[in-house]
């Protein structure tokens, strides 16, 4: 089966939700601590609203609620609703119950993404129904043909919820789908852990537009064609986002934890030193109380969506009974965009970063492996997996990799 790995999506100036960056990589410089979640479990119930502990991204999308949970609905192309979790975990058991958009070129993702470009994800092309896709990153910054990637087969995702989940450890990671352990990666399988995610990360979740007109013909290609929105709205729901940080180890924490300090620049758990304390705020100003002491460090942010995946097979996970008593979900509905308040201290939102190529290279590995395909101004050509590399002023990069734009400051 061709790979369908391709993840990008351009909006309009100003932060988009599809595109990943962070702006400082701790494997390439000295980089803040990351604040920690810590034991402040989230049990997000988004039948009832926005809920604590995360952070709405997309300005362009008014994400409403119902009884169905948080609608993520498409109407055009610029569109990119993405939720990101305020805090990080360093390693932890991530659930999020969800319904799919359908819809060709519509793609949807639940992503664990690090500063250091450490990722996990699970992710849906709306064009193709029956199945969710898996896939996972570790130090992505250095070369590599290892690939973590697999399709699942799962009933009906476009209309029926189903909880996907991650259990992640220092040892393992389990990709789980309504409670069922789907695939498990060890440590040592990921070339001998060197591959494997293992650096503080946000959760994020959200959907965007892979058909989009202005998009390179590999990845509208990928995406199924261009989307027509003569059939919009693409609507996902999510109904509930739970999430517990181990802290570095294997279970939750009984102590509070303030925030997860690098050490080094060697992209392992080893090099993330667990700083305990308790994040203390007021209405004018936020401190913290640390009960150990990290290295001063300067702010940093890791912001928006980022996946990709490509493809093998598993099994199939049935639910027929499980489909949600249809309701409507009027698009009057108004809530409070959360978008537009002003964001946590510990995740600051970055600017527009603009760009220009100045240096490309090309790259192609043998079938089967992760293949890269370095490109100018968008122009791609389809393989296995893209991983293209655009340098532009000597502060900003702009990183394709496996699909997925990353600005890196």
């Amino acid at each position: 089966m061709v790979a369908k790995t391709l993840f990008t999506a351009i909006t309009l100036a100003g932060l988009s939700a599809a595109q990943t960056y962070t702006d400082c990589n701790p494997t390439e410089k000295e980089c803040p601590a990351a604040p920690a979640l810590g034991n402040k479990q989230i049990d997000c119930d988004l039948t009832a609203g926005m809920c604590d502990g995360f952070t709405q991204l997309d300005t362009l999308t008014n994400v409403t609620y119902s009884e169905k949970g948080a609608l993520f609905r498409i109407d055009n192309e610029d569109q990119a609703p993405t939720f990101a979790s305020d805090k990080y975990i360093f390693f932890g058991h991530v659930e999020v119950e969800v319904q799919a958009a359908a819809g060709q070129g519509i793609v949807t993702a639940i992503v664990l993404l690090s500063a250091d470009l450490d990722e996990i994800d699970w992710e849906w092309v709306g064009g193709t129904d029956g199945e969710v896709q898996s896939n996972c990153f570790g130090r992505a910054g250095v070369n590599t043909t290892y690939t973590c990637v697999s399709d699942h087969a799962v009933f009906s995702p476009y209309t029926t919820y189903h909880t996907y989940g991650f259990d992640w450890t220092s040892s393992k990671l389990d990709w789980l789908i309504d409670g069922k352990v789907v695939r498990t990666l060890a440590f040592e399988d990921a070339v001998g852990g060197t591959r494997f995610p293992q650096t503080p990360s946000q959760v994020k979740i959200g959907t965007w537009v892979g058909g989009k007109s202005s998009n390179s013909d590999g990845l509208i290609w990928w995406a199924g064609g261009l989307t027509d929105f003569n059939d919009a709205p693409f609507d996902a729901y999510f109904k509930s986002v739970k999430v517990t940080d181990y802290a570095g180890g294997d279970s939750a924490p009984d102590e509070s934890i303030l925030e997860y300090a690098y050490t080094d620049m060697s992209g392992t758990w080893q090099g993330i030193e667990v700083v305990k304390g308790e994040a203390v705020s007021s209405s004018s100003s936020s401190s913290t109380v640390p009960a150990t002491t990290a290295s001063e460090k300067p702010v940093s942010s890791t912001t928006s969506l980022a996946v990709s995946t490509t493809s093998v097979t598993s099994e199939t996970i049935s639910s027929a009974d499980s489909s949600p008593t249809e309701s409507p979900v009027g698009s009057t509905t108004q809530t409070t965009d959360v978008s537009q308040s002003t964001p946590s201290s510990s995740v600051p939102v970055s600017n527009t970063v603009s760009y220009t190529p100045i240096e490309t290279n090309t790259r192609l590995n043998s079938p089967g492996n992760r293949n890269h395909t370095h490109f100018d101004n968008g122009v791609s050509c389809i393989c296995v997996s893209i991983w293209a590399s655009i340098y532009g002023t000597d502060t900003n990069r702009v990183q394709l990799r496996f699909g997925a734009y990353r600005w890196l400051q």
